[in-house]
């Protein structure tokens, strides 16, 4: 699942499972390997243990690029077992209460209040960027955390002052522990918070990506604009009164 250094193990491992809607399903499979994970540079630490992941796809899904907030709000929901809810209907109803029009979201708010009208059961909340500390905290308990960041060309978080503002799930953490000689799964918090990464879903891949957290963080903390494409490729987007800083700094937690 990641490169670890030698003679270090991984501290409070956790993996939301989940089945999707929109056809994703996950399975977590242990096992030795030789393969560069995706989305890092194993050539930037040489001698790594690498651990496998498996993942089990419906051929029948789609992945859709714009409606990147629904997707996630779908793979939140999803995640907590709740009647599944095409992102069509999603849409139709975010836009009959004035939060989209082609299915963009630049607000968290928004994106919240969409969540509780489709999902009565769930309980949301708007918070600034969680610490490593309050996350691991936060998915131990299986909570859901909605994240807007500045998407790269591989879909790994960078820095573009929110001209490529994208949505993403955070399902697990993975925490590097030199003090540690084994795998622990989800008993305890983490040692160390040094170099944690973040397991997360985005509507723009089939893959789980795993990202640094910092890097998530930094890149939300980045959305200083709706950005000069959109604002000049001729659509129509539905933007709140205070703009970008809807999504600056903020973050959706989900929870029954």
């Amino acid at each position: 699942l990641q490169w670890i250094p030698s003679g270090c193990g991984v501290s409070a491992v956790l993996f939301r499972s989940l089945h999707c809607s929109c056809g994703l399903r996950f399975v977590w499979i242990v096992s030795s390997s030789n393969s560069p994970p995706r989305n890092l540079n194993a050539a930037q630490s040489p001698s790594y243990v690498t651990w496998d992941l498996s993942c089990k796809m419906d051929h029948k899904v789609n992945m859709i690029f714009r409606r990147c907030g629904l997707v996630a709000l779908q793979m939140a929901a999803a995640s907590f077992g709740l009647p599944s809810v095409d992102v069509q209907h999603i849409h139709r109803l975010a836009k009959e209460r004035g939060f989209t029009n082609r299915g963009e979201m630049f607000s968290v708010d928004w994106l919240c209040e969409l969540a509780l009208l489709i999902w009565p059961t769930l309980r949301g909340t708007v918070e600034y960027m969680p610490t490593p500390e309050r996350l691991t905290a936060l998915l131990r308990e299986q909570y859901a955390i909605l994240v807007p960041y500045d998407c790269d060309k591989n879909n790994e978080p960078i820095n573009r002052d929110g001209n490529a503002a994208h949505w993403c799930i955070v399902v697990g953490y993975l925490c590097p522990d030199r003090s540690q000689s084994q795998l622990i799964w989800s008993v305890q918090e983490p040692i160390s918070h040094d170099n944690m990464h973040v397991f997360c879903l985005h509507g723009k891949s089939r893959h789980l990506a795993l990202w640094k957290y910092t890097n998530l963080v930094e890149s939300n903390a980045n959305l200083n604009e709706i950005g000069d494409k959109r604002m000049t490729d001729g659509e129509i987007y539905v933007l709140p009164a205070d703009g970008a800083a809807a999504l600056k700094y903020k973050c959706l937690i989900l929870h029954l």
